[in-house]
């Protein structure tokens, strides 16, 4: 394979991991247990490491012949030749070779590390490798080697960083006569950074190789890679529980500079070529030619470890079963699991409600968080072997398989408007016993379709009925059965609801279009909403704001303020009401009690301020009245007397004129009685209209009003006043009066278990597999 492409370096890597893997010199276990796998390709991290890797080593020794010519070269400048007694400048000094050849060694040497952290990443996930999960058989609050995997993660990526060339970084200096400089400097101090990153990258695989293969005994790998295994093994412990890594990773970090590594595989791999070297040429190898074969071999054994470790799945008794069980429902997953010849599969479900995550009354559906505890039994999961015996129930022997592996019942909310995203529940693993028994719990979203009415919104109550049923085999091939007969509160969280009441059954459920009965557990739950929150937040401060427009009555009416402060209330109402406006649910089916209410003291605040205006005008009708007739009387009586003040005016003058007539100069004519008929005229047409108007008592109380409208008009106010601090409070008392009576019958027993209030778990009643 490797010759049709006859790259030295991929050739020379593809030659050195072929001398460590299983081979008839070097028999491994685990790859005997791996023999039908049934694996076609691999991952590149994999498959194509004599590829990526041999690149690595040519670029090492191209960078070596570079080195090795530059550090015996003279770079000085100016050069002497003694020889001819001259003395001439050069460019020697120039420092782009090595700048070049290191920017390529960095590249290089990362892609070794990288190729490390795609290998751990197959190492630590339980999917791809078959070992646990970051590989530590205690999980949960041990993270294993997941810290290590990330720490190896971000050298890579500091690593790309260093990678970017420093060489084709020049800027002209020195008045631009040094306008084209290497920076082999920079070059040099990132190599030596990527390769101590990279160095420490293959120590935690090195780590991890390890412990893949502890995970693994009794298995064993091939005799190199034992001997690896043992010599890091007297300087680091496995890995049984979490502790300081930072100190096992400095540990192989030092035995990987050390070179010891290197010693102890160095005899078995001359030994694999010696030995096919003589079966195929009838001579030794030559011993140069051993050497050059052997040059940087401390690189890719540790990563010939990660190849074998990859597949090292420990085909142990409970792994062959596995496999058996497996390959026999190949073919067979959408058959029904039986017991002993009986035809109907019996289902017991647990359910446990951890948190409601809320309720829709736009589209009437009540969302859970909820805990499925299924158990069935199948005769295709019995197991009594020599290897792996089925012994009495504390000791019996299990086995975990996936959703995809086995037969799982379809159990579906069908009430509910069914999934819109992937199940989750595929992904938790299902325990199976010896005995056939299976036991499957996993975690999920149910959702129901539930008749939710806000009538006494924020003090309501909820009856939803969630049915739980299987949509493909009716009551005579799958029967559904209450495991622990009560419904569960596993670690409930108290948010908006709470539930305190709850009734499970078991019943067969007639459907129409089938034609045909299908068992189903049904499951009734009465909820309470958490009021405190919606009365804190709307009702309180709506109310304190609302009783403002109840003391206006209390203001006096002369201040001028009554209806300032009722307008003022309005305007706030309305704008709390648009704050608040998201809280109130949104259903067609009837208003709620709260928008009821807040809907009725706007429409009293509104009367308030009308009844505030009628006061006012009581108050100031008479003033009002009084004010236009007196100002009648005054413009009468001014002209009266102006015009008998003008008459003795006339009289004065019209003496004086008589005497001095006859000294006015003929040209002047003064028609003195003609004017003087005209006023006369004038005020007798005034005085007539003055008269008429004396019949009116100027006197009365019409003019002079006394104090009893006035107090009329506050005791209006006072009235208003009781009358609206007796309505507020009586509206709210008798509107938010929640409704107490429950839909599910008083008689029915409450099957609602907390666990939080009790310490031991309520035992399964499990009727299903025959004994």
């Amino acid at each position: 394979l490797h010759a049709s492409r006859p790259h030295v370096g991929q050739n020379l890597v593809a030659e050195r991991l072929r001398a460590l893997l299983s081979s008839p010199l070097h028999p491994s276990a685990i790859s005997e247990s791996h023999a039908n796998c049934g694996r076609v390709q691999d991952a590149y991290s994999i498959r194509c490491v004599p590829q990526i890797h041999g690149i690595s080593w040519d670029t090492i020794k191209f960078v070596k012949k570079i080195i090795t010519t530059e550090m015996n070269s003279a770079t000085d400048n100016p050069l002497v030749f003694t020889e001819t007694d001259e003395v001439v400048s050069g460019g020697n000094f120039h420092g782009e070779y090595p700048a070049k050849a290191l920017d390529y060694l960095a590249i290089g040497v990362h892609e070794i590390g990288s190729l490390s952290a795609c290998r751990m990443e197959r190492l630590v996930n339980h999917g791809m490798s078959g070992l646990p999960a970051f590989l530590t058989l205690e999980g949960g609050l041990n993270s294993g080697f997941m810290i290590a995997h990330c720490t190896a993660a971000a050298l890579v990526s500091e690593d790309k960083v260093l990678c970017h060339p420093s060489s084709v970084d020049s800027i002209s200096t020195s008045a631009g006569q040094e306008d084209h400089v290497s920076m082999g400097g920079w070059s040099a101090r990132k190599a030596l950074k990527v390769i101590d990153n990279v160095e420490i990258i293959l120590a935690i695989e090195l780590l991890m190789a390890c412990q893949a293969i502890d995970l693994l005994y009794p298995l064993t790998s091939t005799s190199p890679l034992q001997a690896i295994h043992t010599l890091v093994r007297q300087s680091i412990a496995t890995w049984d529980k979490d502790r300081f890594m930072s100190h096992d990773i400095e540990t192989a970090t030092r035995i990987v500079k050390s070179g010891v590594i290197w010693k102890t595989a160095q005899p078995y791999i001359q030994n694999y070529h010696n030995y096919y070297y003589v079966e195929h040429h009838g001579e030794p190898l030559p011993k140069a030619e051993i050497l050059m074969k052997l040059i940087y071999v401390f690189i890719l054994q540790l990563e010939i470890i990660m190849i074998m470790m990859i597949y090292a799945k420990n085909y142990s008794a409970s792994e062959l079963n596995r496999l058996r069980i497996t390959k026999r429902y190949r073919n067979h997953l959408l058959i029904r699991s039986s017991m002993k010849n009986i035809t109907q599969t019996i289902v017991s479900i647990g359910l446990g409600i951890i948190e409601i995550e809320g309720i829709n009354p736009h589209q009437q559906v009540i969302t859970l968080n909820v805990n499925f505890e299924l158990k069935w039994c199948d005769d295709r999961l019995l197991w009594n072997t020599s290897e792996q015996l089925c012994l009495s129930k504390r000791n019996r022997s299990a086995i975990f398989f996936t959703a995809n592996e086995i037969w799982t019942p379809d159990i579906v909310a069908i009430n509910g408007p069914g999934k819109t995203e992937k199940e989750v529940k595929y992904q938790y693993p299902i325990l199976a016993l010896c005995s056939g028994i299976v036991r499957w719990s996993y975690q999920d979203k149910l959702v129901s379709y539930c008749e939710i009415n806000v009538q006494n919104f924020p003090f309501d109550k909820q009856y939803c009925t969630i049915l739980l049923q299987s949509t493909i085999y009716d009551s005579n091939e799958l029967k559904l059965r209450s495991l622990y007969k009560v419904v569960q509160l596993y670690n409930f969280i108290n948010t908006e609801w709470k539930i305190i009441h709850a009734t499970i059954e078991e019943l067969d459920l007639y459907n129409p279009y089938y034609e045909r009965y299908f068992s189903t557990i049904k499951i009734n739950i009465e909820l309470v909403r958490l009021s405190r929150f919606y009365v804190g937040k709307i009702i309180f401060p709506f109310s304190i704001i609302s009783s403002l427009g109840l003391f206006s009555f209390c203001l006096p009416t002369d201040s001028n303020e009554k209806i300032t402060l009722t307008v003022s209330v309005l305007l706030s109402l309305t704008i709390y009401l648009q704050l608040i406006s998201d809280y109130v649910p949104k259903n067609e089916r009837g208003l709620c009690t709260l928008t009821l209410y807040s809907n009725i003291i706007f429409s009293l605040v509104f009367l308030s301020c009308l009844f505030n205006i009628l006061t006012i005008f009581i108050y100031y009708y008479e003033e009002y009245f009084l004010r236009n007739k007196i100002s009648k009387k005054t413009f009468l009586f001014t002209i009266h007397q102006s015009l008998i003040e003008l008459n003795k005016k006339r009289q004065i003058l019209f003496k004086k004129c008589r005497n001095n007539q006859k000294y006015l100069s003929k040209h002047i004519d003064i028609n003195a009685f003609e004017i003087l008929h005209d006023i006369k005229y004038i005020r007798e047409l005034l005085k007539n209209l003055l008269i008429r108007e004396n019949f009116v008592d100027y006197r009365h109380n019409l003019f002079y009003p006394q104090r009893s409208i006035k107090q009329l008009a506050v005791f209006v106010d006072r009235i208003l006043f009781f009358i609206y601090l007796i309505s507020m409070p009586l509206i709210l008392i008798i509107l938010f009066k929640a409704n107490s009576q429950s839909n599910i019958l008083p008689t029915t027993k409450n099957q609602l278990l907390d666990l939080r209030k009790i310490s031991i778990d309520p035992a399964p009643v499990y009727r299903g597999c025959p004994t």
